[in-house]
C-alpha cells in the first residue's frame, strides 16, 4: 500500500491499506463477506428485499493504536467497526485486480448474465478456458470479428462505468442501476430528489419516453450510493428487445 489517502472504497486482492482511527475503541472488529452477491433480478421480476445486513463470514479484530496494516487476502467485503451492536461502520470492497476496469476472464463473463439464458451463462462459466468462451459467445452474435470487437468495446466500457458510478456493497454491474445503464445505456435525463432517482429514456418530451424510478436505500448500512428500480411488468417488452439486439450483434443504445 502507499501513503496516499484513499478516497474510494475499493481496493485489490493481495493490497493493504493503513488505518488512522482517531476514536476510543480499544480494538475495531473487521466482518468480512467472502460469498458473492446475485446480480440484480431482471426490472419486470420480483422486488427486491431490502436487507439492512448481511450474514458474514468471519471476524477478527484488529487494534487500530497499532497503526498496522489492513490486509484484503481475497475478493470480498469488509466491514470494519468500532462497536459491533451499532450499524455503524466502514465498508472496503475487495474487487478483482484492475477493478473498475475489466481485467480478468471472470470480470468478462459475469455481466453476460443480463443477456444469456440460463444454460448458455452456466457453460459459459463452466469454460476450462472462460475467455475463449467470451469471445465465442460474441463471435456467434456479431458474424465477424471486427464487429465482434466493436459491440464487445461497448458493452464493457458500459460494465466498467457502472462499476465506476454505481458500486456499493458490490460490484457496480450488479446494482438495479448498473444493470440498466449496461443494457440501455446512459439515459437522456436524470433527476434527483432526496429519495428517489429517474432516469428517463427516449424523447424527454414524448408520451412514449420510458421512467425508470429508483429509490434511495437508506436503510443499507455499507453504502449511501444504493438504489433499488421499482420494478414493473411493463418493462418487459422493452428489456427484451434491447437483449435482443444485443444478441443480433448490435449494441443497443435508446434515443
Amino acid at each position: 500500500g502507499s501513503e496516499w489517502p484513499l478516497y474510494h472504497n475499493t481496493v485489490s486482492p493481495s493490497s493493504a491499506i493503513r488505518l488512522h482511527y482517531q476514536g476510543k475503541a480499544t480494538r475495531l472488529a473487521v466482518r468480512c463477506r467472502f460469498r458473492p452477491l446475485p446480480p440484480a433480478p431482471l426490472p419486470f421480476g420480483f422486488q427486491q428485499p431490502i436487507i439492512p445486513a448481511l450474514p458474514y463470514d468471519s471476524i477478527y479484530y484488529i487494534n487500530p493504536a497499532s497503526d498496522s496494516l489492513l490486509r484484503f487476502p481475497k475478493k470480498g467485503f469488509y466491514f470494519i467497526q468500532s462497536d459491533t451492536a451499532t450499524r455503524e461502520g466502514q465498508l472496503v470492497c475487495c474487487m478483482h485486480n484492475g477493478y473498475p476496469e475489466i481485467t480478468e476472464s471472470d470480470a468478462l463473463a459475469a455481466p453476460l448474465h443480463y443477456l444469456t439464458t440460463g444454460e448458455e451463462y452456466t457453460k459459459i462459466m463452466q469454460a476450462a478456458d472462460r475467455k475463449a468462451a467470451v469471445d465465442a459467445f460474441w463471435l456467434e452474435r456479431c458474424g465477424s470479428e471486427e464487429r465482434a470487437r466493436e459491440v464487445i468495446k461497448r458493452f464493457y466500457k458500459r460494465v466498467e462505468n457502472a462499476n465506476r458510478n454505481f458500486t456499493t456493497h458490490t460490484e457496480g454491474w450488479k446494482t438495479d442501476r448498473g444493470m440498466l445503464y449496461i443494457i440501455f445505456g446512459p439515459p437522456i435525463g436524470v433527476y434527483h430528489s432526496d429519495d428517489t432517482e429517474t432516469w428517463i429514456y427516449g424523447d424527454n418530451n414524448s408520451p412514449m419516453a420510458v421512467n425508470f424510478l429508483f429509490s434511495h436505500e437508506r436503510n443499507n448500512p455499507y453504502s449511501d450510493n444504493d438504489y433499488s428500480l421499482n420494478r414493473n411488468i411493463n418493462y418487459r417488452i422493452l428489456w427484451m428487445h434491447a437483449v435482443d439486439e444485443w444478441r443480433n450483434g448490435r449494441a443497443y443504445y435508446e434515443r
